[in-house]
């Protein structure tokens, strides 16, 4: 990399890339319900999939007990992976993001709002 980008997080294979972040609009952003406690994810899910039963986003909450095993054990995957490249990950249940955005999750997401990070500028762990 060259001396000027260094430090910088900038490299010219993530120059012009962008990470994006869905939100609901009866959401907040950069949440994660597999963070909270177990009784309280089922609430809050039960409670999404009651408020906003025509939101795709929360279809996955209204059957909660099929979803949270199967998400729990793709969020240990991640983190083992993660864990495995050299990664030091400061949570076990990762954020949400889609490289250069998707038009079809604004859409499944309810066209709330998004978030862009440019990729060379996200967060590093470790």
């Amino acid at each position: 990399m060259p001396t000027e980008n260094r430090g910088q997080g900038r490299s010219p294979l993530t120059e012009g890339l962008y990470l994006v972040h869905y939100c609901h609009p009866s959401c907040r952003p950069f949440q994660n319900i597999m963070r909270l406690p177990k009784e309280a994810a089922f609430s809050l899910a039960a409670k999404l999939a009651k408020e906003n039963p025509g939101a795709t986003a929360f279809g996955r909450f209204g059957d909660f007990a099929n979803y949270y095993p199967r998400r729990l054990a793709v969020d240990r995957l991640l983190y083992e992976n993660f864990l495995r490249l050299g990664g030091r990950p400061k949570e076990k249940h990762p954020l949400s993001f889609v490289l250069q955005g998707s038009g079809y999750l604004k859409s499944w997401f309810g066209n709330g709002p998004s978030y862009r990070i440019r990729l060379g500028e996200a967060p590093q762990t470790g």
